[in-house]
């Protein structure tokens, strides 16, 4: 069927968008949307090499939009356990050193749990444990999160397959069901790893994306970090190298402090 231009519902249209809208807690994304943010159905991609920041970057957003009274899920496979992960966001909550984080654990907890309430679930398996399939059905099944954060995609189970790339092509086939689904219109985060040969690159580009570049044609947006050769300060250039929503090609330095 088709409907006149003139015809279509405006107002609604409108409405719809701005009650889409997720702000991230990063002032250069935000500002490359329209809207001033991310919003619901979207699937978000954060690439970058092992150390450069990508689970960090996911849990301050995961952490951001828990504050803010989403309903937020955080799913780690073999990377983290739950003392680093409390004391990672212990960090990012009050901005105090990792090392400050740890020796005061209760206060830090007790006060992260009145403050999150009970907007943030978060699961730890080893790696290789749980497939995409397995994930997005549990996901679909409780039903009420609002942001799903997967950390990350290499470690989700991969079945028997011929081709890697035909099999990282099945994960994300399968993750986006839970954006392309009106019934589930997630905002979607995925940690990724960039091409081996790209690690030392201060600038990650699109091409970089690593293992199937069906990652590069379904998500809609993708953010990178590199890393300044001989830095001492942890400077690196984050760049939005794909936002179908928005402005692409934004590149934002950034330090990663004592906190995360």
């Amino acid at each position: 069927s088709t409907k006149s231009f003139g015809d279509l519902d405006i107002n609604s249209i409108i409405a719809d968008a701005h009650d889409d809208v997720i702000p991230s807690k990063f002032d250069f994304i935000n500002q490359s949307y329209p809207g001033g943010g991310y919003s619901k159905g979207q699937w978000v991609i954060i690439c970058m090499p092992p150390g450069h920041g990508k689970s960090l970057f996911l849990m301050e957003e995961i952490l951001h939009m828990a504050l803010s009274g989403k309903k937020c899920f955080y799913y780690a496979a073999g990377d983290i356990n739950y003392r680093d992960f409390i004391i990672r966001m212990g960090a990012q909550f009050t901005g105090w050193s990792f090392r400050d984080v740890a020796a005061h654990w209760m206060e830090v907890y007790e006060g992260l749990k009145e403050a999150l309430g009970n907007n943030l679930e978060i699961c730890i398996t080893p790696a290789g444990v749980v497939s995409a399939r397995e994930l997005v059905d549990f996901v679909k099944a409780k039903g009420y999160y609002e942001v799903v954060g997967v950390d990350y995609d290499s470690n989700l189970k991969i079945e028997a397959n011929d081709s890697m790339y035909d099999a990282f092509g099945q994960v994300y086939m399968t993750l986006s069901e839970l954006t392309v689904d009106d019934k589930q219109n997630k905002l979607l985060f995925v940690a990724a790893q960039p091409k081996v040969n790209v690690w030392g690159e201060p600038v990650i580009n699109l091409q970089d994306v690593g293992e199937s570049s069906r990652k590069q044609h379904s998500a809609d947006m993708i953010i990178t970090r590199g890393r300044e050769p001989n830095n001492p300060n942890h400077i690196a250039p984050m760049k939005i190298v794909k936002n179908r929503r928005g402005e692409t090609d934004i590149l934002a330095y950034s330090i990663r402090l004592n906190n995360g």
